[in-house]
C-alpha cells in the first residue's frame, strides 16, 4: 500500500504481483509500463529496476433527472411517472412518499426512463415522487443528486362521491333584546317570523 508514488527493493530476479484497489469516490482505469496493462494484476520479474503507474479516475456523478408526474390520478387505476435519461447504465431510483419531506419513502430501483404507481385513496391522499439517476465507478455506484418533486393527488371517480342540494337560509341572531330582530327568548319548539 502506498500514496502516489512508492518503492520498495526485493532479490533480484524475484517475482513480484502488483493490484491496484480504488478508494470510495474513484475508479482504476489500468496500468502502464514494463509491460503492464489492463485492469487485472501487474506482474514483473525483478532482474533490474522496474517502474510502473497505476492510473485512477475520479468518478462523476451523471446529471439529475427532471421528473413528471399526473396533477391528479383515480384511485386504483394504473398512473405513470417518468423522467428525463440521464443513467449511462440506465438505472434509477425512484422514491414515493406521503410528506413532502420523504420522511418515510418506498424506495424502488428502476430500468427506463418511466414508472406505473396504482394507488387506492378514500377519500384522497397526496402522494410525492422523485427519482435520481445511478452509474457504476469502479466497484461501487455514484448516484446524482435528487430530481424535482412530483406530486400526484389520487382520489375516488367523481362517481363515488355524493353530492346533496341544500336549500339556502340565513342565520338571524336574535342575543340582542333591544335591537330589530330582538324580543323575548324562544321557548323550546315556538317559532316567530321575522322580516329580512
Amino acid at each position: 500500500t502506498c500514496g502516489g508514488t512508492c518503492a520498495a527493493t526485493f532479490p533480484l530476479n524475484t517475482s513480484v504481483e502488483l493490484t491496484a484497489a480504488a478508494l470510495a469516490g474513484s475508479s482504476f482505469t489500468g496500468w502502464s509500463g514494463e509491460g503492464c496493462s489492463g485492469t487485472g494484476t501487474c506482474t514483473v520479474v525483478m532482474s533490474q529496476a522496474r517502474n510502473v503507474s497505476a492510473t485512477f479516475t475520479v468518478c462523476v456523478a451523471p446529471a439529475a433527472p427532471v421528473l413528471t408526474a399526473p396533477a391528479t390520478a383515480p384511485s386504483g387505476s394504473d398512473y405513470q411517472v417518468s423522467w428525463t435519461a440521464t443513467s449511462p447504465i440506465g438505472s434509477y431510483e425512484l422514491q414515493e412518499a406521503t410528506d413532502a419531506a420523504f420522511t418515510s419513502p418506498v424506495t424502488i430501483a428502476v430500468s427506463g426512463t418511466s414508472q406505473t404507481r396504482n394507488h387506492t385513496a378514500s377519500p384522497a391522499a397526496k402522494y410525492y415522487t422523485r427519482v435520481r439517476s445511478l452509474d457504476t465507478c469502479g466497484t461501487g455506484t455514484v448516484a446524482s443528486s435528487w430530481s424535482n418533486t412530483g406530486t400526484t393527488i389520487v382520489r375516488e371517480p367523481l362517481a363515488a362521491m355524493a353530492f346533496y342540494t341544500l336549500l339556502p337560509c340565513r342565520v338571524i341572531d336574535t342575543r340582542e333584546p333591544s335591537g330589530p330582530l330582538g324580543g323575548p327568548a324562544l321557548e323550546t319548539g315556538a317559532t316567530r317570523t321575522f322580516t329580512v
